[in-house]
Formats: structure tokens, sequence, C-alpha cells
């Protein structure tokens, strides 16, 4: 992996773009006095007015961490470009453009730092979620509901991904065309009943037949709140998360898995299933407080990866070493690497194990960011090669 890039704020642009609006909003020579202080911009909210009484009272305050504004004396919320955007102020292109960066890159999530669950306070209740998409059959996704005991998702999570009683699973029916649906795994990113996004994907293992689809927060949000939609810094972070599939649950004092998938994640502890293989998992690996390991499909993409994360000094599995333990006390060699030559991740291992391999299979054990261990990552080829 190239070294991470450091996406800064120009802070003095910000706030010239602030003392601005206060030279609109403000008559009175010390309403027009902005504080800068390590975190954030501290100014009379120019919405309200603030205290009509005390001059020098400041409740307007802009946090750098996320570009948001809030008022503590009205409430008004909302991030700084709709805030210049509400008194005619324009931002430069580009300098709107790498505020979307420093934003995208230099917000971190953690449960420690009081963010995850605190800031993001627009999560959505999951009943109202359901209910909105019940009632609304002129969206794609319909028949939201919990997995539904002997129904057809419920049979293809237990015969063909070993999966049952999962709270973050549900069921629902995709509309591709007036006439053609399909039932669909709906996969919640969600904390309790607070819902950060969702991934649909149909019942077909047949690559060119496979459907995925992540609806991300804002969508679902502003279907909900159509005379209210999330503001757009917002958004940034929401939609981002999104794409971290159980990243609400997750105890960043302990060192988190990273899988591609989420139906992997479901057999490892504290673990996070991202969408695919290039997801953008930067903000988690410049934080030097978070311990980040990779747990890779057993493919050639999966290889790749895993040699460029170790070389960068991340720990990663190693599919090659797990297995030739596993056949050292095998009498028929042949026969039980033909077996799991078709393993392709952790959620096919749990099928051949008909168990949750964590504990069975001790898979602490097979995470090295040993450079040495690169011979495990030559490519998925025979694995017989490694007796």
């Amino acid at each position: 992996m190239d070294e991470l890039k450091t996406y800064t704020l120009d802070k003095s642009y910000v706030k010239n773009k602030i003392s601005n609006i206060i030279d609109k909003a403000h008559r009175n020579p010390q309403k027009k006095n902005v504080r800068e202080h390590h975190d954030r911009l501290n100014f009379a909210c120019p919405v309200c007015g603030d205290s009509e009484k005390i001059a020098s009272k400041k409740r307007g305050n802009l946090y750098f961490k996320n570009l948001m504004y809030k008022c503590f004396n009205c409430g008004y919320h909302a991030s700084f470009v709709k805030l210049c955007e509400t008194f005619d102020i324009e931002i430069d292109i580009e300098k709107r453009l790498e505020m979307y960066d420093y934003i995208d890159n230099n917000t971190f999530y953690r449960k420690d730092d009081d963010f995850v669950l605190t800031k993001l306070d627009k999560l959505l209740p999951l009943t109202d979620v359901v209910d909105f998409y019940n009632t609304h059959p002129e969206h794609k996704l319909t028949n939201v509901s919990p997995i539904q005991q002997g129904g057809a998702v419920y049979q293809y999570l237990l015969l063909n991904r070993n999966i049952k009683n999962d709270p973050n699973l549900y069921e629902g029916v995709y509309h591709f065309t007036e006439k053609w649906k399909e039932p669909v795994v709906i996969i919640l990113n969600k904390h309790e009943n607070l819902l950060l996004g969702m991934q649909l994907r149909n019942l077909k293992e047949e690559k060119n037949k496979r459907f995925y689809h992540i609806i991300e927060f804002s969508e679902i949000y502003n279907l909900l709140h159509p005379d209210n939609i999330l503001d757009e810094f917002e958004s940034i972070a929401y939609n981002k998360l999104s794409h971290f599939i159980n990243v609400l649950n997750i105890d960043f004092n302990e060192i988190v898995t990273i899988f591609e998938g989420y139906f992997d994640s479901i057999f490892f502890p504290n673990s996070i299933g991202v969408v695919g293989v290039n997801t953008d998992i930067s903000f988690l690996l410049k934080d030097e407080n978070v311990k980040v390991r990779m747990f890779y499909d057993n493919d050639d993409d999966g290889y790749k990866n895993s040699i460029v994360m170790l070389k960068d000094g991340y720990q990663v599995f190693l599919w090659k070493l797990l297995f030739k333990t596993i056949l050292k006390n095998k009498p028929n060699k042949y026969e039980a690497q033909k077996r799991l030559n078709k393993i392709k991740d952790l959620n096919k291992l749990a099928i051949e194990t008909k168990k949750s391999p964590y504990d069975l299979l001790k898979l602490e054990n097979y995470f090295s960011k040993d450079v040495f261990d690169m011979i495990y990552l030559d490519g998925k080829k025979e694995i017989i090669n490694y007796l």
C-alpha cells in the first residue's frame, strides 16, 4: 500500500468565510469577533443573533473535526457549506473539494472517541425503515421483515451459508422490473435498533447471476425525510460507514479483523465486513490507536492484497499455513486437498467444518506480519506443495 496521504484543513480560509457571515449578520462590533480554539471556531450565532442582553455571548460553534456548525442557543445545526449558502457566501470549488477529502480522510469513528454512537445522532430506527419500505411499494425493495423460518431466504442461509439466527440479517423482495422480482438477503448495518445502512444480495451463487446492492444511509434518510434531507457534509461520514458492516458494534480497544464480506465476519469475533476488496479502509489504518488485521479471501486477489498489507507491516491471514496444518495428519492428503481447494472464504470453511471454525481450528494462530511468511502468499497454487 502506498504511504497514506494526509489531508489538512485550511483553517484561515474557513475563518475568513465565517467572518464574512458574521459581518453580514451582526451590526454590534462585539458580536463580530471570531474566537479560534484548537478544535473549533466560536462566535455569536448569525442565525438567531445570539443573546440580546449580553453582546459578548458566543454560542455558535463550527467544529474543525467535521466542519459542522451548532448553536447552543437556538439549536441550529448545519454544515459549513450550508451555513455559507444561507448567507450567500461563496466557496471556491477547489476548497470545497478539499473539505470533502479532509472530512472523508480525517474523521475517525471510534467508540472511545465518542463519535460513532453520539455524533451520528441521525441513525434511523429500524422499525421506521421497515415500515416505510413495506408501505411504499413504488420502491424496488418490499416485504422487509426478519428472516422467516422455513422460507427461501432461511433455507438459503442455512444450507448455503451455515447461518441462522443472525440479528443483522433480514429478508425482502427486490423488484428489478415490473415483472421481475427476487427474494433477497438484507444485511443490516446497525447498532441495536438504529440503522446505518443496508446491503442487498440475491440467493444465486453463479457469478453472472449474483446481485449486490448497497443502500447508503443518506438514501434511506432522505426517503424518510424528504422535506429535511441530510446535509451534504454530514452524509460523507454516514455514507462512508455504510460500507463497513458491523462497525457500530466493534470494540476498537481490541484488534479489529477486516473481511471482504459480512457473511465471513459472522464467524469471527470483533470483525467488520466491508463491501469488496477495494473498499477504502484508510481511515482505520491511519489511526495509530486502532489495531487492524486483514482476512482476505482464498483467491488470487486475496493473495495479492495480503502481500501488499504484509509488506506494510499489517497482519494477514495465511490460508496455506492453515491448510498445511489441517493436512498434516490426514491419511489421504490428496483427497483432503481437493476439498480444501474449493474453500474460497471463511464462510465456505464454516460450511465444510459444519461448526464455527474460529475455536475449532484456532484461527488466531494463522495471522502473520513476518515477511518470511511470504512463501504462503505466492498465489493460489496446489496446497500439497507446502507439506
